[in-house]
């Protein structure tokens, strides 16, 4: 999550980003030549980026999430002392796939977790997501 100057995004300017995808002609228009499916679509397309807006810009104090980034990213795995066993090339790739696995399962839960559909469900569609 690093800007074009290559310092990470704050929320101020992720929110900027999402409203402005927000405010994009496919998003605010989307084009009358859309079936009903296309158009519901775009409904639930938009629904997810407020409901993702407003759970990054309320949950995310002090950018955390951004940095949890930036560190994973630039982990150096070398930087660490390891126990003596040696592990071969095929046994890091599987290690390496199964805790990417699981990394995407866990986002999988917190997205669709019945505490982030409750609190979708108390939150008018009119009510703005930001405090800016």
């Amino acid at each position: 999550m690093r800007g074009a100057n290559g310092v990470r995004s704050q929320n101020d300017q992720i929110d900027v980003a999402l409203n402005s995808f927000l405010a994009s002609r496919a998003l605010s228009s989307p084009s009358t030549k859309l079936s009903g499916e296309g158009r519901e679509l775009v409904t639930d397309v938009r629904e997810v980026v407020k409901q993702s807006k407003y759970l990054l810009l309320s949950k995310n104090q002090g950018n955390l999430i951004q940095d949890f980034v930036w560190q994973t990213r630039h982990f150096d795995p070398k930087s660490i002392s390891v126990p003596g066993a040696p592990v071969d090339k095929e046994t890091r790739k599987r290690h390496g796939d199964q805790t990417l696995e699981g990394i995407r399962t866990l986002g999988k839960l917190i997205i669709t977790n019945g505490q982030f559909r409750k609190l979708r469900r108390f939150i008018p569609a009119s009510q703005p997501l930001s405090s800016s």
